[in-house]
């Protein structure tokens, strides 16, 4: 199982076993393959988890940039998910950063306010950066103060706005690896 580990976090990597567990409902066999106790919160999501399985099936050059499970390192109680949405240098991103990678991550409301994001995030970065990449993207809805501002504080600037299908408005936030690697020593 591949994961990253930051200092409260471990960044657990969804692969098609524990997608299919997840699809399952299977919480035991998540916990056994795994390793963590996965959330309610990320099981309701069956359509995006759906997305995201057939996406890594489709092209399995994704797997190591496919969505992994936010856990507590203390509890093995996933809090939330983060990943990519596709490898780097997507044709959807030639507008913006060519060459570069998009992320987005949600935490579950009951642990949010805890710098579980923005720590996740980092983290995120870090990997990626040491795989080569230059520059991120991510795309917040414009009353989605709190994702904005961890992605000012992590180098993060607007660059334009784009219509999301699912989530409509959303404005398009840039950041190179240099800027980030300079908040990530800090």
């Amino acid at each position: 199982m591949h994961f990253i580990d930051t200092e409260h976090l471990r960044l657990v990597l969804i692969d098609l076993p524990l997608f299919d567990a997840c699809l399952a409902g299977d919480k035991e066999g998540v916990m056994a393959y795994g390793g963590f106790e996965v959330a309610d919160e990320w099981l309701a999501e069956s359509d995006y988890i759906q997305m995201r399985r057939g996406q890594l099936a489709a092209n399995p050059a994704y797997g190591p940039w496919c969505v992994r499970a936010i856990v507590l390192k203390d509890t093995n109680k996933m809090v939330g998910q983060i990943g990519f949405h596709a490898p780097p240098g997507s044709a959807d991103l030639e507008k913006f950063a060519p060459g570069g990678i998009e992320y987005g991550y949600r935490i579950y409301p009951p642990f949010r306010g805890r710098g579980y994001a923005k720590e996740a995030a980092r983290g995120l970065m870090d990997w990626a950066i040491g795989e080569g990449v230059t520059s991120f993207v991510v795309s917040i809805r414009p009353n989605n103060a709190p994702s904005q501002a961890i992605a000012r504080s992590l180098g993060f600037v607007k660059v334009g706005e784009q219509i999301d299908e699912v989530d409509g408005l959303e404005e398009v936030f840039l950041s190179h690896a240099s800027s980030i690697q300079a908040r990530l020593d800090c």
